[in-house]
């Protein structure tokens, strides 16, 4: 059982992982060794393996969800001019519409497929969700100029000392961290997500994209 945990443990999440660890671990000390524990394992599967299988297939995947949830919440605001960009399970990216008429925009070809610079992320992490604002790499001037231009407005979250890392993630505004992961309500989870986007959409969403338009030095 080990070793299948080991296999599959990037896939299984880091609590599910630990709890059958703990299992297993109490199983030997108090129950049976190591080959009975195997062979139980074996005789288990063999009798339950469609049953085991299904389940395993379906097992709950939190980070699909959330990464599910986001993409609709960016669809479900078209009225306000935002567009998706490439998604990973781990990454959903979005930039509003106004800033691909700015002349940095479409300047990235080592990045996503629409060559953009800048856009919002949603950084979606086993225990962490966070939305960011990332600028890919490209001419550090012009990253120096994005950052000059958030730098101005009166919001927490702008961090100077990611303009040295490759992307640069320049502000950032956690939603979700371990403690409402460990509750594990996924409706609780979907109410938070949806509560801080509504606020921070209005707030510094839109005090960002209202400033790097607006930005002299980036037309």
């Amino acid at each position: 059982m080990e070793s299948i945990c080991q296999q599959y443990q990037s896939t299984m999440g880091d609590d599910v992982h630990t709890l059958i660890n703990h299992y297993v671990s109490l199983i030997r000390r108090h129950l049976v060794s190591s080959s009975k524990i195997a062979k139980l394992c074996q005789k288990i599967y063999k009798q339950h393996q469609p049953a085991l299988d299904l389940i395993y297939e379906h097992r709950p995947d939190l980070q699909s969800e959330i990464s599910e949830f986001l993409q609709q919440i960016i669809r479900d605001h078209q009225q306000d001019d935002l567009e998706e960009d490439k998604h990973i399970k781990t990454r959903i990216r979005f930039a509003p519409k106004e800033w691909d008429d700015l002349a940095f925009q479409k300047t990235c070809d080592k990045w996503t497929s629409s060559k953009r610079i800048l856009l919002f992320e949603f950084v979606n992490e086993p225990q962490y969700l966070g939305l960011h604002l990332v600028i890919a790499p490209g001419d550090q001037e012009i990253k120096q100029n994005i950052y000059q231009a958030i730098k101005k407005l009166n919001i927490s979250g702008i961090d100077n000392d990611q303009l040295k890392k490759k992307w640069s993630h320049v502000w950032k505004l956690k939603i979700l961290d371990q403690s409402d992961y460990s509750e594990g309500d996924w409706e609780n989870i979907q109410s938070k997500i949806k509560s801080s986007w509504d606020k921070h959409l209005q707030q510094e969403v839109k005090q960002i994209r209202e400033a790097i338009s607006n930005a002299a030095t980036l037309k």
